[in-house]
């Protein structure tokens, strides 16, 4: 008996030790839940105004709101530049000039999710949502603390957009929108995303950069166009990770990085829409600042079917280009829009130009041959363009075969003809044999 109870009381010592540490890690989760929920630890959740800049260091609450006044500065541009966008540029941004726009009601979304590819199986554990309030910025993160509370994060995003006419991503047409749509279909949720005008940003960003610096993701544009410059930020492959190992030990420090990365995704999203728009001014004072992004505008004008902006822009990258690349896109775009609205004379300058830019393209050549067989009648310098233009065709380095075939055989074909309006009459009317060449 005696070695018995001797054997109990280290047990029974264990056993209260256990349940002390299982107390504890309760309390550490619940607390973590608080956070997750949008408590911050003062109750409030807004960072101060002159304390904004400061808090950016610091650890973040999973969840939560966030204020940063209009002078802020993320970047080399204030968060503030965003709210004065007029509304017809964002339609122009967005590429829809059906949707409507209401002040104050743009919202800047990012999303962080459990997988890269999208699918079914992918859930969406973070969104970062930005909207003007008063004299700031809020940043809003919904948080999702248990996979198994879905549905209430989805009624919260879905409160949070109900007065939203406009929807700012980036790469969010391919990614965020249908993976959110498809995350309220499967737990049988209308979703608020569908009537909102949406801008993503991606096809802009492209439009107007990706000449100069090549890939156009979110960090490249933060580096090159944004200078925002991330100290320690968690590459994107490794969120989904981080996340399932929160879920697994529910240490917060896991899932901090991520918070902060989603947050300073959401504050460039709000000063690249700044940036944007501001490329998107015909006005040359507040317009684009180099040739290459007059032309990614005017591009983007082209395609929605504003020929006078267009123009524009274009005409403003020919005076500024010092990339003959750049310089020869923008003349055809200035030729195409001229000829489109039957300016001859102006179809005539531009080809010339066309030529001296692009000399090694020959559509460039076919161009002025063009104009000089159809408009002033000079057939002689139409043919002489039309050789030229076959010869270059012969050696053009950027041509696919089947481009070089086909524009061989057509400026075959249009040669054939100069040279048999070209050639000399008999006095019976018919026309002589074509001079050899």
């Amino acid at each position: 008996m005696r070695a018995s109870k001797t054997a109990t009381r280290p047990v029974t010592t264990a056993v209260m030790e256990l349940q002390e540490r299982i107390d504890s890690l309760r309390r550490m989760v619940e607390a973590v839940s608080r956070r997750a929920r949008g408590r911050a630890p003062d109750g409030s959740g807004v960072i101060p105004r002159a304390d904004a800049a400061a808090q950016e260091s610091e650890v973040p609450t999973l969840g939560g709101e966030m204020f940063y006044p209009l002078d802020y500065v993320h970047g080399a541009l204030p968060v503030g530049s965003a709210l004065s966008v007029p509304p017809d540029i964002v339609q122009v941004i967005a590429g829809d000039l059906r949707g409507s726009t209401r002040p104050g009601s743009t919202v800047f979304l990012d999303i962080e999710t459990t997988g890269l590819a999208g699918g079914t199986g992918t859930l969406v554990f973070l969104v970062g949502l930005g909207r003007f309030e008063g004299e700031g910025l809020r940043l809003t993160q919904l948080f999702l603390d248990d996979p198994a509370d879905e549905r209430g994060m989805l009624e919260a995003l879905s409160s949070f957009l109900a007065h939203a006419s406009v929807i700012v991503t980036f790469n969010g047409k391919a990614f965020d929108l249908p993976l959110l749509e498809t995350r309220y279909a499967l737990n049988r949720m209308n979703s608020p995303v569908v009537g909102a005008l949406h801008a993503d940003l991606l096809g802009p960003s492209r439009r107007l950069w990706s000449s100069a610096i090549g890939s156009c993701s979110l960090a490249s544009v933060e580096r090159h166009v944004l200078a925002v410059r991330r100290l320690n930020d968690v590459p994107g492959w490794l969120i989904p990770t981080l996340y399932a190992d929160y879920l697994r030990t529910r240490d917060a420090a896991k899932i901090a990085p991520v918070v902060a990365h989603n947050r300073l995704d959401v504050l460039s999203l709000t000063v690249l829409f700044a940036r944007i728009a501001a490329c998107f001014q015909t006005d040359t004072r507040f317009g684009p600042r180099c040739a290459s992004e007059a032309l990614g505008a005017a591009i983007h004008y082209d395609a929605l079917g504003f020929e006078e902006a267009a123009m524009a822009l274009y005409q403003q990258a020919t005076r500024s280009a010092t990339s003959g690349d750049v310089r020869s896109k923008a003349v055809w775009g200035v030729l195409r829009l001229s000829k489109r609205s039957r300016l001859w004379d102006q179809c005539g300058k531009w080809a010339q130009e066309l030529v001296v830019s692009a000399r090694l393209d020959p559509r460039a050549w076919v161009e002025l041959a063009k104009y000089h067989e159809h408009r002033t009648g000079d057939l002689a310098t139409a043919l002489l363009a039309a050789r030229r233009a076959l010869e270059v065709a012969s050696s053009a380095p950027d041509l696919t075969h089947q481009t070089r075939v086909r524009l061989t055989r057509e400026i075959m074909h249009r040669i054939a003809r100069l040279e048999r309006r070209s050639a000399p009459r008999r006095a019976d009317g018919r026309v002589s044999s074509p001079p050899a060449y």
